[in-house]
């Protein structure tokens, strides 16, 4: 295992490890607390840095407690700062990254804001990468003055790393993969994307999606709002709009699942599916109700058989409701090693993403074909564009049914859902965890057969596509480009598509030259590719076509 080694010397500790050194001056001593790959340092007489986590093997530190505001000298004048702001609140918007670029100038100060800050120095070929750890409600900055940069995160914690020059982005998806909890792929059915909501919930309408994941490969079955005794639609609200979830409310719905859950969780275990469920905690006063919401949680664990968990309608506003949803998660996540939970990021304030990275899995949208919101081309475009920055396995990106409420589009549309294949779909989201935002029991036969085909051959390599390293390759989706991913690892995969144009070939740069030939595993049309040094030459014969290749 590669080792930390700290050494104080002059009132300053030098902690190294196998890849980098940094100095923390003005320390008197200090106590070390080893964990599974890093080791926490308590500093003492330190003016600003109380608790740091050093990776055994990554170029960085988390800095988990300080006071005042941590600085950090740019000794060299030639830096460039790119400001990132990965955006929630995907219920009214659908530009998730925002990505801008300065340079600074002496003796002007420059100040940005964002969720992540990538420094790099044509010069030194140096890197610098500041991960504030906030959520959503904090917006952090960054300072430059006379040569001194300056981090101001309102007291919550951070991430510095020291990179090469055009590795930020990597570092910053490398800790992420680091931190969370669970490493691997997994697929989910959500009856919600449909937009009949509770009206159809009940024990049998749920045995029957069990039977068609069960039949499709899909992981998990979760009931989403409808399974509880109250009613979302009509309970009373607040001054603030958050829901007043009163009296039994969260008991189970007594006509819809008059035998409760737990033989819907034996059901699905007997067929090799797991059940989740939707829950809300009650938002109020900074999640006052915090115990009850605990215990119902708790009990859909031990005693239903739940054990992926997705959490909604949060209203993070303040240091108290944020250290609520820390221990809400944190005893989620003591029930078991078997605890999933998804995070929703649709509306309002939440964790954000970032200071979320150890639990999981982020639901990123509602996209509704009911709403003629749902377009294929820009749920791959999220992910593309998000994949820079997190590992696409933290995200839930959704596939609709594209044979649903065809007449809310365009009928010339070339990008309604309908003229894509389900299969095509899948393949848009398949290096996420795939979410079926749709009730499957009611895909057409055909819908299933393609799903089942692309499924089993997505089960074989899911376990090497959660260990690599992925990044976007082509043109940003569109609708018209050729776009794709590049997945890094000791197996290496090429996932290519051909949005609706008119170029049969394209040649896409991959950032370094692959010592293996591209094998197709799957496409939906008559596909090929070479490699020629770092270049990737593709062919797809047809439009709204995918490509997966591995590299052997």
């Amino acid at each position: 295992m590669n080792t930390v080694h700290c050494r104080i010397k002059n009132a300053a500790l030098t902690v190294t490890n196998e890849v980098f050194s940094y100095t923390f001056e003005g320390v008197d001593d200090f106590t070390q607390t080893p964990e599974e790959n890093a080791v926490i340092l308590t500093l003492t007489g330190s003016t600003v840095y109380r608790t740091v986590r050093l990776w055994r093997d990554l170029p960085l530190f988390e800095v988990l407690a300080f006071d005042g505001t941590p600085a950090f000298p740019l000794l060299r004048p030639h830096w460039r700062v790119r400001s990132v702001k990965l955006n929630t609140l995907t219920d009214v918007h659908d530009t998730f990254v925002t990505d801008n670029t300065q340079f600074l100038f002496d003796p002007r100060p420059l100040n940005a804001t964002g969720n992540l800050f990538i420094l790099e120095n044509d010069e030194t070929g140096e890197c610098l990468v500041f991960i504030p750890l906030t959520p959503d409600y904090v917006t952090p900055n960054l300072h430059i003055e006379k040569h001194l940069l300056t981090l101001q995160t309102d007291s919550y914690g951070f991430v510095a790393g020291f990179f090469r020059i055009g590795e930020g982005e990597r570092l910053c998806r490398l800790w992420q993969k680091r931190v969370l909890h669970t490493r691997s792929l997994h697929t989910m059915s959500n009856t919600w994307g449909d937009r009949n909501c509770w009206l159809r919930v009940n024990e049998a309408f749920i045995q029957r999606e069990i039977d068609t994941a069960q039949a499709l490969g899909v992981d998990v079955v979760q009931i989403d709002d409808g399974w509880q005794k109250g009613n979302t639609s009509d309970c009373r609200r607040n001054k603030a709009g958050q829901r007043i979830f009163e009296g039994d409310f969260w008991d189970i719905h007594p006509e819809r699942f008059p035998n409760g859950l737990s033989p819907l969780s034996a059901y699905a275990k007997e067929r090799g599916v797991k059940l989740g469920l939707w829950f809300a905690p009650d938002a109020r006063d900074d999640f006052a109700l915090l115990e009850r919401d605990i215990t119902v949680l708790t009990r859909a664990y031990r005693e239903w058989g739940v054990r992926y968990f997705k959490l909604d309608m949060l209203f993070i506003h303040t240091k108290k409701a944020f250290d609520a949803m820390q221990t809400l998660l944190n005893s989620l996540y003591a029930l078991g090693n078997d605890v999933s939970v998804e995070l929703d990021v649709t509306n309002d304030k939440r964790l954000g993403f970032f200071v979320s990275a150890p639990y999981d899995t982020l639901f990123m949208e509602n996209r509704y074909t009911k709403w003629s919101n749902a377009f294929p081309h820009r749920t791959l475009k999220n992910l593309w564009q998000l994949s820079s920055f997190v590992p696409p396995g933290r995200l839930q990106m959704e596939i609709v049914n594209p044979l649903l409420n065809q007449d809310c589009y365009l009928q010339d549309d070339p990008f309604a859902p309908a003229r894509y294949s389900v299969d095509y779909l899948f393949a848009s989201v398949m290096l996420s965890c795939p979410l079926f935002w749709m009730e499957i029991q009611f895909l057409t036969p055909a819908q299933q057969n393609a799903l089942k085909h692309i499924l089993s051959v997505w089960k074989e390599h899911r376990a090497n596509l959660a260990d690599a390293d992925i990044l976007p390759i082509g043109l940003c989706p569109s609708g018209r480009a050729w776009t794709g991913f590049y997945a890094v690892g000791k197996h290496s995969y090429l996932l290519l598509f051909r949005e609706c144009n008119d170029q049969h070939t394209f040649t896409f740069s991959l950032p370094d030259i692959p010592d293996k030939k591209p094998v197709l595993l799957l496409s939906n049309t008559t596909a090929h590719a070479t490699l020629e040094g770092q270049t990737l030459i593709c062919t797809l014969d047809q439009i709204r076509s995918y490509a997966f290749f591995e590299l052997q």
